[in-house]
């Protein structure tokens, strides 16, 4: 299970499977009492997927000025 977990944090649509598991963990943490870890957990899970999303949009933009424009 934990190679699964690893391999959806590291495909291509790593930054958004983080950023909704992240979700999902917040939510799980506001709604149990006494989970406030979960909701850390979220937090940090979400702000993690939302930094590599902007590094990926970055990148592609990177790759495409470095083509000199042509797709």
């Amino acid at each position: 299970m934990l190679f699964l977990v690893r391999a959806l944090f590291r495909g291509h649509n790593g930054s958004l499977v983080r950023a909704i598991f992240g979700g999902v963990l917040l939510v799980i943490g506001i709604a149990v009492h006494g989970a406030p870890i979960f909701a850390g957990i979220g937090v940090v899970l979400i702000v993690w997927g939302g930094i590599g999303a902007l590094s990926d949009q970055r990148a592609r933009r990177q790759a495409h000025i470095g083509n000199g424009g042509r797709m």
